[in-house]
């Protein structure tokens, strides 16, 4: 049986103005672009063949056509959707002439699109996870069910809550204390969560879902204004005003945290395969000898700025504070934080305002999602070429933010530069997202390197 994926044109315009994109293959899901996602699924099973369906031709043999527009919103069962769909001894439609999956012979196909002629046809009406995405309307639906799924083995949609469950009992056990036990002054920026259970080696909770879209979403498909964005740092300058009226807990040295996490992480990545290539890469195409001297820099940076640091002490702390992690609402007047860190509630709040800047200055959404690639210069020095914004005005409306609570722009890009570096291990199981996050790594602290704002 062979594998059509049909790679269909966006022919909304105002979707297409949304996503700046021209066919629905490229956009991305869950990190992966639909046809990655498609290809890993069908990978091992069947030969796929990508192709418009102007190029579809008309033999007997029984095929699956899929139209690059519709995706799973599980896509844990899209795989499980995929083998029934080879089994099954009918011939099969979902969908509509703008977007379907169907089993059956390409004149088949071609006769009921073009005569409406429905021959053995069945059709699959009750398939609540196929979706089919023809407008900006679809896309945000799809995308904000799955808005808080990336980082969890599963998640379950019931009702106005989902159920999240993870393998890892022990970081979900730790992000649900930290969301049970969010200060009241401060609870309305945050997602409610009940139920917390453990079973056969898996942890679950309960979450209200949030109707809206993650930011990030909004932010690398450039289709948030800058007025926007405005708005959306009021909101964030009101919730970091909030955190100074909560009592911290304990005493810490607020630049620990940040080392300790370099060291662990320096230590994890040393042991990956390809951690030499990296290294050749770094020493031929940058700046830099090897990783191993970015890290060593960064920290003594860090080191070297610590008053700035104890300075403003710590405060209660999301600890992920990245876009992926804030959904806005659809009115774009209020924020709810997901996915915390867990853990230690208090940090340094350098640290969540360099995952802040991370997503909107230094590209890492951008970076995760493939909206970006490595470029050469004719001296062979590597830079990353990214798809977003880089009008001034951002990183002015960013600056005047951090001026608010009197925060050092400076120490907040060097905090950004360890963050880039400490997520490296993170990242192995795509070796191109690793050197394209050394890379921009590298050219950050290019831009910092001198910076001692102590002195």
């Amino acid at each position: 049986m062979k594998f059509f994926y049909i790679n269909k044109e966006i022919k909304n315009q105002k979707l297409k103005n949304f996503l700046k994109l021209d066919t629905y293959s490229e956009i991305v899901f869950q990190r992966s672009s639909f046809k990655e996602i498609i290809n890993n699924s069908v990978k091992g099973k069947l030969d796929i063949t990508f192709t418009k369906e102007s190029e579809i031709q008309s033999d007997e043999e029984v095929s699956i056509f899929w139209c690059s527009n519709v995706i799973f919103i599980e896509l844990a069962t899209q795989k499980k959707f995929l083998r029934k769909l080879l089994s099954s001894p009918f011939n099969l439609f979902f969908g509509d002439h703008e977007g379907y999956v169907y089993k059956g012979t390409a004149l088949g196909l071609r006769n009921f699109l073009f005569n409406q002629d429905h021959g053995d046809l069945i059709f699959l009406r009750d398939e609540p996870n196929l979706k089919s995405i023809n407008s900006i309307f679809d896309f945000r639906n799809i995308i904000s069910e799955n808005s808080h799924s990336r980082y969890f083995n599963t998640l379950i949609k019931e009702g106005q809550e989902f159920i999240k469950e993870s393998s890892d009992i022990k970081k979900l056990e730790e992000e649900f204390s930290f969301l049970d036990n969010v200060p009241a002054s401060i609870q309305s920026y945050y997602v409610k969560v009940s139920d917390f259970k453990t079973n056969t080696g898996k942890a679950s909770y309960r979450m209200v879902r949030q109707p809206g879209m993650d930011l990030s979403v909004r932010y690398i498909t450039d289709s948030i204004s800058y007025e926007s964005l405005k708005n959306i740092f009021i909101i964030l300058e009101k919730y970091f005003q909030s955190l100074q009226g909560i009592k911290v807990i304990g005493s810490r040295k607020e630049l620990d945290f940040i080392l300790n996490k370099n060291e662990a992480r320096l230590i994890e990545l040393q042991s990956w395969a390809e951690y030499g290539r990296l290294n050749e890469f770094i020493n031929n195409h940058t700046i830099f000898s090897s990783v191993d001297s970015m890290f060593s820099l960064v920290n003594d940076l860090l080191l070297s700025n610590e008053k700035s640091f104890s300075s403003k002490g710590s405060l209660f702390s999301h600890g992920d504070l990245c876009f992926s992690n804030m959904i806005l609402s659809e009115a774009e007047d209020s924020i709810v934080f997901i996915d915390p860190r867990g853990g230690d509630s208090f940090r340094t709040p350098y640290y969540d305002l360099a995952k802040i800047s991370h997503s909107l200055l230094g590209g890492y959404d951008h970076i995760i999602n493939n909206k970006a690639s490595i470029c050469f210069n004719s001296d062979m020095t590597a830079f990353l070429d990214f798809d977003m914004n880089k009008d001034k005005s951002v990183k002015d409306l960013f600056n005047s933010f951090l001026e608010s609570g009197d925060y050092k722009p400076e120490i907040v890009a060097l905090v950004q530069v360890s963050l880039f570096l400490s997520m490296l291990p993170l990242h192995i199981d795509d070796t191109k997202k690793v050197y394209m996050l050394a890379l921009r790594a590298s050219e950050l602290i290019s831009g910092i390197k001198d910076t001692k704002i102590d002195e």
